[in-house]
């Protein structure tokens, strides 16, 4: 499924960047790492939104959604 595999890519690359935000907002990684989880839920109700995988774009859509959960 085209989804799935935007989904992965989406994962592999800012996973990091969310984290970090995560971690830094929480300053507890196991809350962290939840609500990276939490996060990766809404990107996918929200995966129409993102045109490109890479780019500052995506990786602020995403640190902002972490932010928000």
């Amino acid at each position: 499924d085209c989804d799935a595999v935007k989904l992965e890519q989406l994962y592999a690359l800012h996973k990091n960047a969310m984290l970090y935000t995560a971690v830094r907002i929480l300053k507890d990684p196991y809350l962290a790492e939840d609500a990276v989880q939490k996060a990766f839920i809404r990107v996918l109700d929200n995966l129409y939104k993102i045109e490109s995988v890479e780019g500052p774009k995506t990786r602020a859509f995403l640190v902002i959604i972490t932010r928000n959960v």
